[in-house]
This record gives C-alpha cells, structure tokens and sequence, in this order.
C-alpha cells in the first residue's frame, strides 16, 4: 500500500460545492482505492490523498484527469489535475475520516431538502391549481353528446 497526494485545481464555483469529494469517493471504490478529500476554497482547490496499489492509484488519476467528476458533468473537466506525488506526512485513519464524511453529506442533503422542497411544494401547487382549471374548462365548455346527439350525426 502506497499514499499518493494530487489536487484539482480550478474556479472555485467549478470545483466547491459541486459533488466533487462525493463522487470521487464513489469513484475510488472502483478502483480498490482509500480517498481522504479537502475542499481548499481559499486556495481553488480539492486536495485528494490517496491509499492503495500504486498501479491503482495511477488508473485512478488518469480517470480523474479525463473526465468530469462533478455531480452535473458537462463533459469535459473544467478543472486541472496535478500530478501524482508521494505522500508520507501521516497515516490517514480512513474509516472515521468517512464517516465524518457520509455525516457531513447527509447534513448537506437535508440542508438541500430543507431550502428546496418548499419551492417544489409550490411549483406543484401551481400545476394543481392549472390543471384544475383545464378540468374545469374541458367539463364546462365541452358538452357531452347523449345518444340522441349521436344518431343525428
């Protein structure tokens, strides 16, 4: 096992705050690889320490440095990746840094929820109130032919 050190570098609107550490995370599983992720906002960046086979950490890399990583991809990265670096500052302990991180998510989850489905709430408020006036309109403008109607025609 091996400790590689990269960032992601970037406008801060294109790399804070867009799903980067979460999907990079899911990522890394794929690849058999530990992730520990910091959001450097002073800095543009995303700091990402790596933990595994060297061959994957390396696959890892080159999969981040060519595709979108945000939640809503827009194709190409509009993010730089460094290259990989040695990383032996300290041992990272990997499984309380993720749960730190999944409480961290959910907490942003529900903040998410809490601001957005109230809007949603009255968006289909709208729709309800418009498709009950189409309804009313197709019942009130529209008579239904009886069978009489029907043999005229």
């Amino acid at each position: 096992m091996v400790e590689r050190i990269f960032c992601i570098e970037g406008d801060n609107e294109e790399i804070v705050n867009v799903g980067l550490p979460a999907n990079l995370m899911g990522r890394a599983g794929q690849y058999n690889i530990k992730l520990h992720t910091s959001n450097l906002d002073n800095e543009g960046q995303v700091r990402i320490i790596a933990s595994g086979s060297s061959e994957s950490i390396e696959s890892f890399h080159e999969y981040v440095s060519a595709n979108d990583m945000r939640f809503q991809s827009k194709g190409k990265p509009p993010y730089k990746v460094t290259a990989l670096n040695e990383h032996a500052a300290f041992n990272i302990a990997f499984s309380n840094y993720h749960e730190s991180f999944s409480n961290e998510q959910n907490g942003r989850t529900r903040f998410i929820a809490e601001n957005k489905l109230e809007s949603i709430d009255s968006k289909l408020d709208e729709i309800n109130t418009t498709l009950k006036d189409i309804s009313y309109y197709f019942r009130t403008a529209i008579k239904p032919r009886g069978a009489r109607d029907r043999l005229k025609a």
